[in-house]
């Protein structure tokens, strides 16, 4: 399914290296790769270098980078390449269409954090949702559940996870 956009985002048009160069420098000798001037955080999804005390990356919001250290070679990405993780998500991603119109219907995405128990796997997360239909987004804090947990699951006290992310077990 496509949806039209009103010209090119600028941002897919940018043709530079995703280089904090307050973090690294560019390789003298090869395009594509970047060496670091102080230890740093290199974002697992976007490519972004920040300060090793970050929790999650300043450009993208992604909680998961690799710890590079002082003069370490790392490899870059177009800045075009990466703007889809840049851009803040404002609809849901669940969609209406309607089967004789094609008008599509879609709403705000008004994130919540919802604790649920995965009684397949006895595994205890907090997954992002949309409040308004429930569709999931992103499961981090990933733990073995307690007793007390798993018991609550059982009687529907915690939430089961949702069945939109990929690999979502099913609470029998």
């Amino acid at each position: 399914m496509s949806y039209a956009r009103a010209g090119t985002p600028a941002d897919l048009t940018e043709e530079s290296w995703n280089l904090n160069s307050t973090i690294a420098h560019g390789h003298p000798f090869k395009p594509g790769l970047a060496i670091t001037d102080k230890p740093a955080r290199w974002c697992s999804y976007c490519g972004w270098q920040y300060e090793v005390k970050g929790s999650q990356c300043p450009e993208c919001g992604c909680p998961n980078s690799t710890l590079l250290k002082a003069n370490q070679r790392f490899s870059l990405a177009m800045r075009n390449s990466t703007a889809q993780s840049r851009r803040k998500v404002e609809l849901c991603w669940a969609v209406e269409e309607d089967a004789l119109t094609g008008d599509i219907k879609r709403h705000r995405l008004d994130e919540i954090s919802v604790p649920v128990v995965d009684l397949t796997t006895k595994e205890f997360h907090k997954e992002t949702r949309c409040r308004t239909c429930g569709v999931g987004y992103s499961r981090v804090e990933g733990r073995v559940a307690s007793e007390t947990e798993l018991a609550d699951a059982k009687a529907g006290k915690i939430a089961a996870p949702s069945k939109f992310l990929a690999g979502a077990g099913t609470n029998p």
